[in-house]
């Protein structure tokens, strides 16, 4: 399976690279793209200062990435 992430790896995303293929697809390849992290870190801030916790920041972002995701989708095909 093919992954997406941001490139110039850092601690997260080496971190969760390493957990894919350590316990869900030790075949995965990952592509590292431009992808808009400026947009998605400027989500991820926003959504800190409105104080919310970890677990409201987790639910308001999952969306975003969903829809993301299935536009990655959509584009490999």
């Amino acid at each position: 399976m093919k992954w997406i992430t941001r490139k110039d790896i850092k601690v997260d995303r080496v971190a969760c690279p390493w957990l894919i293929r350590r316990f869900i697809d030790a075949d995965a390849e990952f592509l590292f793209v431009e992808e808009a992290h400026l947009g998605l870190r400027a989500v991820a801030d926003g959504c800190q200062a409105m104080g919310l916790s970890d677990e409201d920041r987790l639910a308001k972002q999952f969306p975003m990435y969903d829809a993301l995701f299935a536009y990655c989708r959509k584009q490999i095909k």
